[in-house]
């Protein structure tokens, strides 16, 4: 058993704040055409693994846009780490203000209803995107139409695949390639960021604000157990407009 690379993907899983793995991000490098030539903006980038992946395997140069300076840090030091500096950077500021001039042969945007629906993150997306460019959007979804409504309280109205492909088109875009989840990466996910709650609570001395994060992380778990599982899911979607 190669336990070394056992260790390493467990090291990366933990850099990487969504539910698709690291060999479908690299796969997900070669449908979006990547190479040394190729420049990549990633919005709500996390600690930016998924750049220092592409950078890593590709070659590419870029940025990752970043709300929580935590996750910028980190990710700055990982990337530095693999001498990576000089090709890729996370920024640490609020996407939805951010402006750059630069347009990217790929954009990317995983995890966050950054602008209210799916068509409104498409359109802020193709601010940043070259002609030819592509996109990358990272969307959980329901499985079925009809969900509990304790889910849609919890998690708000999401589209299906059909409605996701869709609105894909309605855009003008065509879908290139696409990677849905399954329960191990549901599970890396709920229980990483469970975790980050609970180290949030250690540090906690007031015990009615150490009960109330107790009862969030109790219910974090619950909704996935009770709910999520049978019900949502996720997906990597990357699509281009032919011209």
């Amino acid at each position: 058993m190669d336990y070394k690379s056992i260790i390493d993907n467990c090291i990366v899983s933990n850099q990487l704040i969504s539910m698709t793995p690291s060999e479908k991000i690299v796969e997900l490098g070669y449908y979006l055409d990547l190479n040394m030539e190729k420049t990549v903006i990633d919005f709500c980038c996390g600690y930016g693994e998924m750049l220092r992946l592409w950078s890593d395997a590709y070659g590419i140069s870029g940025i990752g846009i970043e709300l929580f300076n935590e996750f910028a840090i980190k990710g700055n030091e990982r990337i530095k780490e693999f001498s990576l500096d000089s090709h890729v950077k996370v920024v640490n500021t609020d996407a939805k203000n951010y402006k750059d001039d630069t347009q990217y042969d790929v954009v990317c945007l995983s995890g966050e209803n950054l602008c209210g629906s799916l068509k409104e993150n498409i359109v802020f997306m193709e601010r940043f995107l070259k002609p030819d460019g592509k996109l990358l959007i990272g969307t959980p979804y329901f499985i079925e139409k009809n969900v509990p409504n304790e889910l849609i309280e919890f998690e708000g109205q999401l589209n299906t695949l059909t409605e996701i492909y869709d609105i894909i088109r309605t855009q003008g875009y065509n879908l290139v390639y696409f990677s849905t989840g399954n329960h191990h990466e549901w599970e890396r996910y709920i229980s990483w960021s469970a975790r980050r709650d609970l180290e949030s609570m250690k540090l906690l001395e007031d015990p009615t604000e150490m009960s109330k994060k107790q009862e969030w992380i109790d219910y974090w778990y619950k909704m996935y157990f009770e709910y999520r599982r049978r019900y949502e899911a996720w997906g990597m979607f990357v699509i281009e407009k032919v011209k």
